[in-house]
């Protein structure tokens, strides 16, 4: 198992604390496994707490989460939407460049 540096660990305690997706702690390479394993893991140290298929963070949860959110909170916001760039062009475009699409793979 993976153990979660504080970094990762304060944006899991985000996620679930205002029911987020798990996309940017995957995009961090820490598998799904790695994911439930801290969850476990959180729950057993009294951080979390399970109850009825919810999870909640506990009162010495809330005191982490306020702890680590005061170094790791992201206050720049250039950094809360990340750059998609596999659809970016290699090479640029001349300006009298027309494109012309595939009949056959336009669907209306």
């Amino acid at each position: 198992m993976k153990k979660l540096n504080n970094t990762d660990l304060y944006q899991l305690l985000y996620i679930l604390k205002f029911n987020g997706a798990l996309t940017k702690l995957v995009r961090n390479n820490i598998s799904y496994i790695d994911i439930v394993n801290n969850i476990k893991n959180l729950t057993t140290e009294n951080i979390l707490n399970y109850v009825d298929q919810k999870i909640t963070l506990t009162e010495k949860g809330e005191n982490l989460f306020e702890k680590l959110s005061i170094t790791y909170k992201s206050k720049n916001k250039d950094e809360w939407i990340v750059k998609e760039s596999k659809s970016k062009l290699e090479e640029k475009i001349d300006i009298d460049f027309v494109y012309l699409p595939d009949q056959s793979k336009i669907f209306f």
